[in-house]
């Protein structure tokens, strides 16, 4: 199973620290895609997802003063992103940022421009809704007596990224007359402080990592 085959490789990196509760949170997440012949057919795949509603979502900024981006020399997942390309996964997305911990609205997440061939996944670019992102969506998380976080994600792929893994004949009966395809993950789930969850989907993944921030 995909989940074991994750699991197993993030287990072993996952780094032995303990944190005091605090009032705000360090969250970081690492999103990715793995497109394979049997993630393909795994499941029968809605031609019109529901996709993510983004409006209204908080920007994640660097000059945001509740809600900032950290650097990529501040990430503690760079072993597992590492480890995921050396197995062929594409990461979609890279990122940690400092929020309230009893914030309840939603944040924007997105990444991999599908019109630019020079893409950072561990630098949040401006949003720009007139480029075409690969992955868009949201994350919501809310402290109770552990974190609740809701995932609402669409993996956004040209029908030509697929053709390597279907029939033509496939493609044009799962997705008639559709040039872009849409992939929906929507999820919740309960974390515990320094637990590393995986929010699973047959062609993409995310992991997320919530500590309470200890500052210097």
């Amino acid at each position: 199973m995909k989940f074991l085959k994750v699991l197993s490789i993030v287990v072993l990196l996952l780094p032995a620290t303990v944190f005091a509760d605090g009032a705000s949170i360090r969250v970081e997440v690492i999103v990715f895609q793995h497109l394979t012949q049997k993630g393909l057919h795994a499941e029968t795949w809605p031609a019109y997802p529901a996709l993510p509603t983004t409006q209204g979502a908080i920007e994640l900024t660097e000059t945001n003063k509740n809600y900032s981006l950290l650097s990529p020399e501040d990430f503690q997942l760079n072993d597992i992103e590492q480890k995921l390309q050396k197995n062929h996964y594409t990461i979609l997305l890279h990122t940690a940022w400092l929020q309230p911990s009893t914030h309840a609205k939603s944040l924007h997440l997105y990444g991999k421009n599908l019109l630019d061939d020079n893409n950072d996944p561990d630098t949040l670019a401006p949003y720009n809704p007139l480029e075409q992102w690969q992955l868009n969506g949201t994350l919501k998380i809310n402290k109770s007596n552990y974190y609740n976080v809701a995932a609402d994600l669409a993996l956004n792929l040209p029908i030509n990224a697929l053709k390597n893994y279907a029939t033509p004949s496939e493609l044009k009966q799962w997705f008639p007359d559709q040039s872009m395809i849409n992939f929906a993950l929507k999820q919740k789930a309960r974390l515990r402080k320094d637990e590393l969850h995986y929010f699973d989907h047959p062609l993409f993944g995310m992991l997320v990592k919530i500590t309470p921030d200890t500052p210097a």
